[in-house]
């Protein structure tokens, strides 16, 4: 019997902490072992209880927002079914994502039954789970790359400059730097 696994630290976000309650009790087991993180203990001690890879070894990795989530994708990464609860905020490739083909989605108003019933259905669908990981990876793969990074973010700085009401100028003493200067510059100010 495989469960649902998710270890972070859920003080940063109310629905964090409201995903604790689906954790093993006496009265219910929600097919979920959630684990608070205590990120500053791990990192004096070296990241040793935190190994993302070991993470991986898990059939099903649970995924909720908090303040600044970066781990969404390490998460999609491990084949691994991955159960998104429903976020309020996405990242520029989530957008792409869909859900029973790269991820399950958890209510987020019902996570509980949500992620026992996600786990159970994955139990019972054991090749149809591992495909939803195996996609999801293979998106993160072939779609997180730099340019999709790069081309995101100047669409994102071009539609933001419109709500701009001043006219950024650059001023006539202004030096550029960019990769290609840089040795040049350099060299030529020594």
């Amino acid at each position: 019997m495989h469960i649902g696994i998710w270890k972070d630290n859920p003080m940063v976000a109310t629905t964090r902490m409201d995903l604790m309650k689906c954790n093993v009790s006496d009265n219910q087991d929600w097919n979920a072992r959630l684990f608070a993180q205590d990120w500053r203990s791990e990192s004096r001690d070296g990241f040793k209880k935190s190994n993302l890879v070991r993470q991986c070894n898990y059939k099903y990795k649970i995924y909720i927002e908090g303040t600044w989530s970066v781990s969404e994708k390490y998460i999609l990464m491990c084949d691994s079914m991955t159960l998104v609860v429903t976020p309020r905020y996405y990242d520029f490739f989530t957008r792409s994502l869909m859900p029973m083909e790269h991820y399950w989605p958890v209510n987020s108003m019902d996570k509980c039954r949500s992620i026992e019933f996600a786990v159970h259905w994955g139990n019972r669908h054991k090749r149809k789970a591992q495909g939803i990981g195996k996609k999801a990876s293979e998106f993160i793969f072939n779609n997180l790359t730099m340019d999709n990074v790069y081309d995101y973010m100047f669409h994102l700085l071009n539609e933001y400059s419109k709500l701009l009401k001043v006219k950024p100028t650059v001023p006539p003493d202004a030096i550029e730097f960019c990769a290609e200067s840089m040795p040049m510059q350099t060299a030529t100010s020594i």
